[in-house]
Order: structure tokens, then C-alpha cells, then sequence
């Protein structure tokens, strides 16, 4: 997933950038901006999934930037980062729909925690998703999704267990990459990597289910780099390991 960290302070955007662990939650590196005016322009362009804020800021403040992504139907997750421990802020920042007001100074874990919710989330819909396009009930069958965004999901269904990057899957089909993950979460409401990601875990369950292939060889079949990494993301998703299934066969 793609996030941005926004601050007036350089010191405070390097300082999150720096100590969260993003990749751990299935997060690429941020990119920070000390200008709200230009992370709104760069969110225009650009399909972010989290948004790591600050409220007092010149031009534009915290709470008009997140009203102005709502007006423009940017679909991100808001992360408030403030050093105002005041009420009205807190409230309208919720009635904005942020996902978390946290106040300075930041305690890493805070935000850490944050992240580990959102790419929860992101799996959950990922599953769903998976799910619905799977279905032969009549409702699913009317679900009719825009021509590239059909061919990309059943190229990863096919192709999971291989390499798979936004950049390759936008070259494959001659997109942009950035419009490729604009369009696939706008058509899917989720992102491209959860999809990935979904599919998967998908195919690991049926594998453990339905074959006598060690936890290690699963991991590696269905596309990811390290069992480690695949048995913390198995148990994200469905909340319980990879043992646990052959132990429940």
C-alpha cells in the first residue's frame, strides 16, 4: 500500500518516515511533504491509501485538507497527528471520518497500531472481493467491472504465485501505474497489493487444506519472498496460523 506523511515540521515528517516500520504492514515507503497544498495536488495525481497528517499547518490546515480529499471522493484512510489535545478538533476531525486522532509526541507503536488496522481492513474487502468474483449467484454475475481492471484480476488469479508488482501488472496491459491503482480501487474498493496479497493467502489455505506440502513450500508456491512474512500476514487474515489448519484436518 502507498501512504504520505504531511507536516510543516521536516523534522517531524523524517521522524515518522523514518521509525515506523511500514513495510511490516504491507506499506512501500512514504513520501513526506512539509506543503499541504502540495501533497493535496500530488493526491490528485496519485492513488494513496493512508494519509498521516498534521492539523496546524499555513495555507491549509489539517481539517481543510481532509474535507477538500473528501470533495474530490479520494478514497484514503486519514491518520490526524497532532499537538492540539483539543476536543472540537478531535470531534470534527471524527466527523470527517478520520481513522485515528494520536498526539504529540508520537509513540510509534500508536501509529503502528493504526497501520495494522488498515491493512486488516484492506485484506478483509480483498477477501470479500475474492469471494463475490467467485460466486455464481445472479447478483455477482451483474457485477460488471471496467474491461483492463477484469483482465488485471484474472491475470493475478492466474499468475499469483509469480513476482507480481503494480509497475509490472501496468506494463503487462500498457497502463500507467498510477491510473492502474487509481482505477482498480475506484472500481474494486480495494487496493491492488491487498488483492494480491488476498489471493494469495486464498490459494495457501486451499493448498494446506488439500495437499501434504510443508507450511515453508506453501509460502513459496503461492508467491511470497519468506514463510515469515506469510505466516504473520495468514494469521492478519484470517486470524488463526497456517498449523492451526492442518492440525484442524
Amino acid at each position: 500500500m502507498r501512504a504520505i506523511v504531511i507536516d510543516d515540521e521536516p523534522a517531524h515528517v523524517r521522524g515518522i518516515i523514518r521509525h515506523v516500520d511500514w513495510e511490516r504492514f504491507g506499506f512501500e515507503k512514504p513520501q513526506g511533504f512539509t506543503d499541504a497544498v502540495e501533497a493535496l495536488d500530488f493526491l490528485k495525481e496519485t492513488a494513496v491509501d493512508v494519509v498521516v497528517t498534521d492539523i496546524k499547518m499555513p495555507e491549509i490546515d489539517g481539517l481543510e485538507l481532509i474535507r477538500r480529499i473528501n470533495k474530490e471522493g479520494m478514497n484514503t484512510d486519514i491518520i490526524i497527528v497532532s499537538g492540539y489535545d483539543d476536543f472540537p478538533y478531535a470531534q470534527e476531525a471524527i466527523r470527517l471520518g478520520v481513522c485515528a486522532y494520536l498526539l504529540k509526541p508520537l509513540k510509534t507503536e500508536e501509529l503502528e497500531e493504526c497501520l495494522e488496522t488498515i491493512r486488516d481492513k484492506q485484506l478483509e474487502k480483498s477477501m470479500n472481493s475474492i469471494k463475490k468474483n467467485s460466486s455464481d449467484n445472479d447478483d455477482n454475475k451483474k457485477r460488471v467491472y471496467h474491461p483492463s481492471i477484469k483482465k488485471v484480476m484474472q491475470y493475478v488469479n492466474d499468475n499469483y504465485s509469480k513476482d507480481l508488482t503494480i509497475r509490472g501488472l501496468a506494463a503487462t496491459f500498457n497502463m500507467n501505474a498510477d491510473y492502474l491503482s487509481a482505477l482498480f480501487k475506484k472500481e474494486t474498493e480495494i487496493n491492488l497489493n491487498g488483492y494480491i496479497n488476498a489471493t494469495r493467502l486464498h490459494a495457501a489455505h486451499k493448498l494446506l487444506e488439500e495437499t501434504d506440502c510443508r507450511i515453508n513450500e506453501v509460502a513459496y508456491q503461492v508467491g511470497f519472498s519468506t514463510p515469515g512474512y506469510f505466516a504473520e500476514q495468514f494469521r492478519a487474515f484470517y486470524g488463526y496460523t497456517p498449523s492451526e489448519v492442518r492440525k484442524k484436518i
